[in-house]
């Protein structure tokens, strides 16, 4: 289980602090800031989910 405020390593090696990690409300991911941009995480592989971002 993540805890809000928590660093995490992702499949990168790269660090990221936990925001939002409610697991009743979303399964299968937890949201992290990184890079000063807030970022969904694949809970079970700890990558970061494609986003299609809008310029």
């Amino acid at each position: 289980m993540f805890k809000v405020g928590e660093k995490i390593i992702l499949s990168d090696g790269s660090e990221a602090l936990v925001v939002v990690s409610d697991k009743k409300k979303y399964q299968n991911i937890i949201i992290v800031e990184f890079e000063k941009k807030l970022r969904v995480i694949d809970r079970a592989t700890k990558s970061m989910a494609y986003t299609n971002q809008i310029k």
